[in-house]
């Protein structure tokens, strides 16, 4: 004998027809049996928990089955969940079935088989239930274990900061909401000067752990919304997106120079400072919006590999060159 662990709801205006479907069902050890009088009271129970059978008469009023079936359907698919839908119905016209089938509805029983019918139809309903919410489950993991890979394939494994996929990411969506000529972006590309030497001087463990302080500072520093990301080596970038054009200022780029470049880093018993590079660049209303977040960024990248070690290029410095 099958194991009877399904869940059943029963609907049925008719408190005597619930109660001998319910009578069937307790017969052969069912246990988790609830019973709605109508189908509002039905939905209502199904948000707080699913059931894998639903039992419901077509004609109710206010709702009849069909309309119900239309809910449930779209309470499944919202929670991820799948019920096993059957009808009780007078009907047996085939324009009726095929209606029936054609609005979500999985199977049907004519209230005059209902004694010899239910119980065949409601063991092979729990089965179809169980196998199609196992799969529902085992699809919801791939899709979660799929976000976490995509997370981690984005994200710099040394500083924890997004890496130049995120930052391109970003990027496209943002030039994908100026091209209607909403909201301004900012750049701020900062290179970490004599990169190799630092790579000479301190060990791989050293290393990294500079480079985490500089994520870190930079998350800091930056606006909670803005985007975060080291794109190479000794580079790391700030995106930024805002609906006015004042969204950037002097003090936040000056803040950012202030607490990577000139703020000490804690190493192994000691103090040392880094020297670098700052690049801003900015799209708003009067700029023509790059072709696409590839092609800005390498265009931003190449400026900022042109400059000499020491000088940051602002878009508000009349030479664009100050020493930094």
């Amino acid at each position: 004998m099958q194991a009877l662990h399904a869940s059943i709801m029963i609907v049925d205006d008719t408190k005597f027809s619930s109660a001998v479907v319910k009578k069937y069902l307790d017969s052969v050890g069912f246990t988790d049996i609830r019973i709605a009088d109508n189908a509002i009271d039905a939905i209502s129970m199904l948000k707080s928990r699913n059931a894998d059978i639903l039992l419901a008469d077509w004609l109710m009023p206010g709702m009849d089955g069909l309309a119900l079936t239309q809910l449930v359907r779209e309470l499944n698919r919202r929670k991820n969940e799948f019920t096993y839908i059957m009808l009780l119905t007078a009907k047996e016209e085939t324009n009726d079935l095929k209606e029936a089938f054609a609005s979500g509805v999985d199977d049907f029983i004519g209230k005059t088989t209902l004694k010899s019918q239910l119980l065949p139809r409601v063991y092979a309903a729990q089965r179809i239930s169980q196998v199609q919410n196992t799969l529902l489950k085992r699809e919801q993991k791939i899709k979660d274990q799929y976000k976490k890979l995509s997370i981690l394939n984005r994200t710099d494994p040394t500083t924890g900061v997004g890496n130049l996929k995120y930052l391109e990411h970003q990027l496209s969506r943002y030039l994908k909401q100026h091209k209607g000529r909403s909201g301004h972006i900012g750049l701020l590309l900062c290179r970490i000067d004599g990169f190799e030497q630092l790579r000479k001087t301190k060990d791989r463990s050293e290393l990294n752990g500079l480079l985490k302080l500089v994520g870190k500072r930079l998350q800091d520093t930056a606006r909670p919304l803005d985007d975060i990301a080291r794109i190479s080596e000794d580079t790391f970038a700030i995106v930024l997106y805002g609906h006015e054009p004042t969204f950037i200022t002097q003090t936040l780029i000056r803040r950012v120079q202030d607490s990577v470049f000139v703020k000490a880093y804690p190493t192994a018993g000691n103090f040392c400072h880094l020297s670098g590079t700052l690049q801003y660049d900015i799209v708003d209303s009067v700029t023509a919006t790059p072709a696409d977040a590839t092609s800005f960024l390498s265009e931003a990248l190449t400026r900022l590999n042109g400059l000499t070690a020491g000088y940051s290029v602002f878009f508000w410095e009349d030479d664009q060159i100050s020493y930094a």
